[in-house]
């Protein structure tokens, strides 16, 4: 059962077509383990229907050879993938256009470099469904989305997002042994490479950003080490007048306290997610925030 039904932007039943589909899954390491099932097959063919037990010493070579492949198979795919990144399909960049933040803010360069972590990512984040059996493909590429946006325009935390390798996922608000307490919808471990979330909750800041805080954004900024800038955002109060959040309802989504909440990953959220009322109330940082990512500051949002 998929989590929710994906919006009618994705191309037939995925974010890829068919063909597209099948190119994807045929990592290099199959790719090399397709001829040795065929000799392996052959060889049994040989061996057992025409009668040649003498030759059954064969079957050992491709038996090994694809021992073998099984064990280096995640390191090999990994690096091919990284000399050969594949184009993303015209749903995921129809994505990307309509749902991720900051994305008209890239240079070419940038964008790049996103669509090449984006299918990094999406080959070998593992992703955990709690209590549920299937993700849908949208959550999948949206987490890895804003996982690759990050990554692409702050060089310096590329280790540090690249170093999640697992994304659990709860259909609700969850209880954690961090916070015993609080039912809340979204975590970051770094140094067990895990992030949590409530797809409810995520899924609302990206499809509705206006109404709702971007949780997936909130949770990588944790990682993002800001430059120092001069000007603050000094507490919540101020960055309620950019969201129009208020602090109560803002910890009301996250379902924490107030001083759990993390003010610099929060303010990175914001830049992005509410950028012409973040400008207007923090015109230093967010300049300085435009020269630490490289982005023009002269290039107009709907938002």
């Amino acid at each position: 059962m998929l989590i929710f039904d994906a919006p009618s932007i994705w191309l037939k039943k995925d974010l890829r077509s068919d063909k597209e589909l099948v190119y994807l899954d045929m990592t290099l390491s199959k790719r090399i383990a397709l001829p040795l099932i065929l000799l392996l097959a052959a060889l049994g063919i040989h061996v057992y229907v025409f009668d040649h037990p003498q030759h059954s010493i064969w079957l050992v070579v491709p038996v090994l050879l694809l021992a073998m492949l099984y064990m280096v198979h995640p390191e090999l795919d990994r690096r091919w993938r990284e000399r050969n990144p594949q184009r993303l399909p015209s749903g995921m960049i129809v994505f990307l256009e309509r749902f991720l933040p900051g994305y008209p803010l890239l240079n070419a360069e940038q964008r790049g470099s996103l669509h090449k972590e984006l299918d990094l990512y999406l080959q070998h984040v593992e992703f955990l469904p709690q209590g549920f059996s299937e993700i849908a493909e949208e959550f999948k590429a949206a987490v890895c989305a804003h996982m690759a946006l990050l990554h692409a325009i702050d060089h310096q935390s590329a280790t540090a997002i690249a170093d999640i390798g697992k994304i659990a996922v709860y259909r609700h608000p969850f209880p954690s042994p961090r916070y015993p307490k609080h039912l809340h919808a979204s975590e970051l471990h770094r140094h067990d490479g895990i992030a949590i979330f409530s797809a409810t909750h995520a899924v609302e800041g990206y499809h509705k950003p206006q109404e709702y805080p971007n949780l997936i954004l909130y949770e990588f900024a944790k990682l993002v080490g800001l430059p120092e800038m001069g000007q603050k955002a000094h507490d919540h109060d101020a960055l309620s007048r950019v969201s129009g959040f208020a602090v109560d309802r803002l910890t009301a989504h996250l379902g924490l306290p107030l001083e759990e909440i993390d003010l610099h990953a929060l303010m990175l959220t914001y830049y992005f997610q509410f950028r012409s009322a973040f400008m207007k109330h923090f015109p230093e940082i967010g300049g300085g925030l435009d020269a630490h990512f490289g982005f023009n500051p002269n290039t107009s949002l709907p938002y």
